[in-house]
């Protein structure tokens, strides 16, 4: 069995900067801070009504899946952050309970 070749010069390196993985950071103020907390709180109420969960992990499960999903598609932006965050909450209020639409 031949050993495996060597890649020439320059050919497979692994380069020594790597693209950064990880979105930009989003940085809210005290008021911005306040608002994500009553929005996940809302999230939270609305998906009880509509899901009507046994278990309040599940619910705070829910709620801190939608926070962490808005601040990783918002690249930073605590205006468009918040805005995910009051879409997802406009969404679950429009639901009726038991909606199959949820999917949890």
């Amino acid at each position: 069995m031949a050993a495996p070749s060597v890649p020439a010069e320059g050919d497979g390196d692994i380069p020594h900067v790597l693209p950064s993985v990880f979105p930009p950071r989003l940085v809210l103020t005290d008021d911005q801070r306040h608002m994500e907390a009553v929005l996940a709180a809302g999230i939270a109420v609305e998906f009880i009504r509509v899901a009507a969960p046994s278990d309040s992990r599940v619910t705070a499960r829910y709620a801190a899946s939608a926070v962490d999903n808005s601040r990783l598609l918002c690249a930073g932006s605590p205006r468009l952050h918040l805005s995910l965050l009051r879409g997802q909450l406009k969404w679950l209020r429009s639901l009726e309970p038991g909606s199959s639409e949820l999917g949890w």
